[in-house]
């Protein structure tokens, strides 16, 4: 490309402005492939290259003194032609570089991208002219805080006051991956009265969201015992509406506010500081499908593939809308808003032979109640199993699946013994709705209790059934396998390292455990519900034991912290199955990875008896394809960082003998580079090895010391790897 159309150096925001018509209405769509030869940019020539940014941006704003700081949230898309616009270019001025589009060959440019907001969006919309032609978005302006909630079931209570319910523009705005985004009244001006509202709402994913109306004016992250599927009504009209027991859908609450707020029902509002409002407390879904929400009962097995790693899924009652005049942005007054994440999978979703899985949540939300403690100091600690730092008695910790975390999690919970019959184990034994946020009583006052948050009692019986055990805590394998697919979620938050927490690593961190009250606080240590064992997640996914770290006479301890997971694909008939599969450790999701025992051509062998030359063959076809290397391997991978594509591996392996080898002269962790540099990169072979084989990444090392445990095979289960740590040998670059 070359040349676009003259603009000034002050107009820089026209190179991405698309060509209209006489209406504002954009005269081209954008094009879907490349024999699409329309020129849809006014300046830009027909063939420049341009990204497109998508995504949610959310930050605060100040209303006014009345109503003090809100927050803006907006869905956008940026539209940036590139070029060689470097204006410091011999002989390249200002408006030259500003109206080059031009991408050389062999170069490489590197462009800084800074989104400074929504506020040139939301100038486009309310005074008409555009300020940034190539942003694009729907503004919601919040007027409570925007919450965030994870997959997982989750609630929160509001406090409306009659104010911000009294108007005839309230209405709802719903976007998911199923049915249409938008409302519709939004759509298509249509209100519940009209003859076919009910046919159009057919066709939005709304029914995730529940609001039961309190009495009273609690607010906040108050705790409010789920009342039971058996309370959501069909029709709003006809319906008796009792406080703390029903609950309605999105649409049946903003059609009863809108009557409240009218006067024409009455009871429903409270006095709080003398303001009038309504308590309300808001059930989120877990973001699970077990039928398609459109199509109705008829339903796949592998549904759950078109709802993981997704966008957020987003829903809000609304107070008012304005659009821009070429209608592709918007702002809105939003009197709730409630995003909620999807399950991240390691999951190949495009294998279609692919079934059942597992999926996790982004975060452990009770993490930041797991504080800092010493030996000397454990009343702040928030621990696994209860608020003492030691282990519980008794076979607590004596569920040791590799691969099943529900049934471990079952069993620590005391499930195991469960039946239709006998299930004694009732949600008010453990949580608490007159306690403080996380709800659980003194004796359960512990990360394994804290999955109870994540779950419901979905039929309102009081009792904790089995099918009511959806989210539990990850198993050691699991762990392991989230580490070899994460590079595949959607949010990068959901993966077991947050990178952020290297910003908390002071120049203090790098003394010993035992000397440093500070060299914690960068660290992540994940239990697992296989005995309790412990992954230290700064490190990759070395592990010890459940407070391993106090028997090496450390004062300090790293925050603890879970993962909890959910199957996907595997939706019990009813409760007597649920009960009965709670009992099998053998009743999960197919695996992950798949391994086996084979002969010279990769044969599975039955029985076999395991000597030292044995074959493990890998197959990782069930992992996406973002976590696995592009292309196979014989020759040495090149040292590499965890995130490299050499540090992945690729879709099948197999091992080859064990083999030590002898004469390297290295110090540290360069025992690797030493080998490299002295056999394989002259195509020589330590003694004991084979020509074709090659040194694993840590990927495949972590799948061989997770599968390959017979100690005939690998007795000391030591490994080189070519992988080394992003952030240095200790962190932080040192």
């Amino acid at each position: 490309t070359g040349m676009g159309k003259y603009i000034s150096d002050a107009d820089y925001h026209k190179r991405d402005v698309r060509k209209k018509d006489a209406n504002k209405e954009y005269l081209y769509p954008l094009p879907e492939d490349d024999d699409d030869e329309r020129n849809i940019w006014e300046y830009a020539p027909e063939n420049a290259t341009y990204l497109i940014l998508k995504g949610y941006v959310s930050m605060e704003y100040p209303e006014n003194v009345e109503t003090g700081t809100h927050e803006l949230g907006a869905d956008v898309t940026y539209y940036i032609h590139l070029g060689d616009f470097v204006s410091s270019k011999s002989g390249q001025s200002n408006v030259a570089a500003i109206n080059n589009y031009a991408i050389e060959r062999n170069t490489h440019y590197t462009y800084s991208i800074t989104i400074n907001g929504v506020s040139n969006i939301e100038v486009e919309v309310t005074e008409g002219t555009e300020k940034q032609s190539g942003a694009t978005g729907n503004i919601f302006a919040t007027q409570e805080e925007a919450k965030l909630f994870d997959a997982h079931y989750g609630q929160y209570t509001y406090f409306l006051t009659k104010k911000q319910l009294d108007g005839e523009y309230m209405s709802w705005y719903v976007k998911s991956p199923f049915g249409k985004e938008g409302s519709p009244k939004l759509n298509n001006g249509l209100d519940p009265e009209d003859s076919n509202y009910n046919d159009a709402l057919k066709e939005y994913d709304y029914k995730w969201v529940w609001f039961m109306i309190n009495s009273g004016t609690d607010e906040g992250n108050v705790y409010k015992f789920f009342p039971g599927t058996q309370n959501q009504i069909e029709n709003i009209e006809s319906a008796t509406i009792t406080k703390g027991k029903t609950l309605l859908d999105i649409d049946q609450f903003v059609q009863y506010m809108k009557k409240a707020a009218k006067g024409e029902v009455t009871g429903i509002f409270a006095t709080k500081d003398g303001v009038e409002g309504v308590s309300v407390t808001v059930f989120v879904d877990e973001y699970y499908y077990e039928q398609h929400p459109i199509e109705g009962e008829e339903s796949l097995q592998d549904l759950w593939k078109q709802f993981v790693n997704k966008p957020n899924r987003l829903i809000h009652i609304l107070s008012g809308s304005n659009k821009s005049p070429d209608g592709e942005s918007s702002t809105t007054a939003s009197i709730i808003t409630i995003r909620q994440r999807s399950i991240q999978t390691a999951y190949n979703i495009n294998k279609e032979s692919l079934k059942t899985a597992w999926g996790i949540e982004t975060e452990d939300e009770l993490n930041a109640l797991a504080g800092l403690g010493t030996l000397n100091n454990t009343n702040d600690d928030f621990w696994f199993f209860d608020g003492t730092k030691t282990s519980p008695t008794g076979n607590t910790q004596n569920y040791t699946s590799q691969n099943n975390g529900r049934y471990n999690t079952a069993g620590m919970l005391g499930m195991r013994s469960q039946s239709t019959a006998n299930n004694s184990l009732q949600w008010n034994t453990i949580l608490d709705a007159s306690i403080a946020f996380p709800h659980l009583k003194t004796n359960y006052k512990g990360l394994l209790y804290g999955i109870l948050l994540r779950n419901r009692d979905n039929d309102g019986d009081g009792y904790i059934d089995a099918d009511e055990l959806r989210w539990y805590v990850a198993s050691m394998g699991q762990l392991n396998e989230i580490y070899i697919g994460e590079l595949g979620f959607f949010s990068s938050d959901a993966r077991l390292y947050e990178q952020n927490l290297t910003s908390e690593y002071a120049a203090n961190d790098r003394v010993s455990y035992a000397n440093a009250a500070n060299c914690v606080a960068w660290r992540r240590h994940i239990v697992s519900s296989t005995g309790a064992k412990v992954l230290w997640a700064e490190e990759g996914v070395s592990t010890t034991t459940y407070r391993q770290e106090f028997s090496w006479g450390n004062a300090n301890h790293a925050p603890y912290s879970i993962r909890c997971v959910r199957n996907l694909g595997m939706n019990y008939t009813n409760e007597a199955d649920a009960a009965a599969k709670l009992q099998e450790e053998t009743d999960y999701p197919t695996p992950l990875v798949d391994y086996w025992i084979g002969d010279e051509d990769g044969n599975r062998l039955s029985n076999p008896t395991i000597t030292s030359s044995s074959i493990y063959y890998f197959d990782l076809s069930n992992v996406n394809m973002n976590s696995l290397r592009t292309v196979p391997s014989q020759i040495p991978l090149d040292p590499s960082d965890e995130f490299n594509d050499l540090a992945r591996p690729y879709t099948m392996f197999r091992t080859g003998k064990i083999v030590s080898p002898t004469g390297l002269s290295a110090e540290g962790n360069s025992y690797y580079s030493s080998l490299k540099d002295t056999y394989l990169d002259y195509g020589l072979v330590p003694t004991g090895g084979t020509q074709g084989y090659r040194v694993p990444n840590i990927r495949e090392a972590i799948l061989m010391n997770t599968y390959c445990t017979n100690s005939t095979w690998w007795d000391s289960k030591d490994m080189m790897v070519s992988t080394y740590y992003s952030k240095g040998l200790i962190g932080n670059g040192y």
